[in-house]
């Protein structure tokens, strides 16, 4: 088992170069507009995804709005046509069901998602791993019970997580507990991702293995592998840790953000973990995910990518964005199980 170490990146710089980062600092606080920053400096927020947020909050807004106004008897809108107005009120209500069962059920309800992947490097037994992304855990509560007990239950020879741990606002202490009690299920190694970066390393001695910008080898029955971990923003160093890569081992890489996956063929390694994307965390039926703060886009926002033979995975995470109502609408959490079975 060996371990090398890279340099760690360098801190971020805030920026005032754009709109965003400073309408987020001056309403969720500086550390908020620093994080917001950083994505913006690595073209994560597509105008197009922005616009189409845009566009669907306007629309519930007018919807909502609008039967509510109806109900009043007030404005114009009372004066339309008995019909429109019941067809109004009911997507009204269609869609405050929608939001109540994506703010009170769908958040708290972890599941499992099973992807089998082939490579000819897998020596003998297959190799079960579990991947977590984007805990954001704020407080201790029944997902992260029901976390412990899914990933408990799928007996994984190793624990693999891309990043985003506690969420805001919270105690940094529940998530440190949860990442101590995976690390005590299997072998647990770990990146950072964008929010983690403010935040130092946890000194606890029982949590996972961190992975900052270096590689570390293992057997896993009977499998050499070797995995390389990136920190949240330096993808420079995808490239960096690549000259260490060897092709007769299973070479897996930890990146918290799915930006390079587009371009699969030329990435150097077998199997690519990334998150930050949450799947979307609202997808709409027909559509999918509206954005992805990434600049691989919506496209890539969750699921398995195979190119060239090799492989990449997108979790869609298992908690919310900070700041905001815990809320998440087709696209519940997960835990992933990622079994590596040898080519047929």
């Amino acid at each position: 088992m060996t371990t090398r170490t890279h340099d760690a990146i360098p801190p971020f710089g805030w920026s005032v170069r754009a709109l965003l980062p400073a309408a987020a600092a001056a309403i969720f606080g500086r550390k908020v507009g620093e994080l917001v920053a950083h994505d913006a400096q690595l073209g994560h927020h597509l105008a197009r995804e922005l616009l189409s947020v845009l566009a669907f909050v306007v629309f519930v807004a007018v919807v909502l709005c609008g039967a509510g106004l109806i109900l009043l008897g007030q404005s114009r809108l009372a004066a339309l046509p008995v019909g429109v107005k019941a067809l109004w009120c009911a997507l009204a209500g269609a869609g405050l069901g929608c939001i109540a069962y994506a703010t009170l059920v769908e958040p708290y309800h972890v599941t499992v998602r099973r992807v089998e992947i082939e490579n000819a490097k897998v020596a003998g037994e297959a190799l079960r791993v579990v991947h977590l992304s984007d805990l954001h855990v704020r407080r201790w509560s029944r997902v992260e019970d029901q976390v412990l007990a899914r990933v408990r239950e799928l007996s994984p020879d190793l624990i693999l997580l891309t990043g985003d741990y506690a969420g805001w606002p919270g105690k940094n202490e529940d998530s440190q507990t949860l990442l101590r009690r995976l690390a005590e299920i299997a072998p647990a190694y770990a990146v950072r991702g964008n929010t983690d970066l403010r935040v130092g390393l946890p000194s606890d001695p029982g949590g996972p293995t961190w992975l900052i910008n270096r590689d570390h080898s293992l057997v896993v029955r009977g499998t050499p592998l070797s995995l390389y971990g990136i920190d949240a923003g330096a993808e420079w160093r995808v490239w960096e840790l690549a000259k260490f890569v060897d092709k007769k081992r299973l070479n897996v890489c930890l990146y918290h953000y799915p930006d390079l996956i587009p371009n699969l063929s030329g990435c150097p390694y077998d199997l690519m973990l990334s998150g930050h994307t949450h799947g979307g965390q609202v997808r709409l039926p027909w559509i999918g995910a509206l954005i992805s703060l990434s600049r691989a886009g919506t496209r890539y926002a969750r699921g398995l990518f195979v190119e060239d033979g090799r492989a990449a995975f997108v979790s869609q995470g298992v908690g919310c964005e900070s700041f905001l109502p815990r809320m998440r609408f087709l696209c519940p959490p997960e835990v992933a199980l990622i079994v590596l079975k040898k080519a047929s």
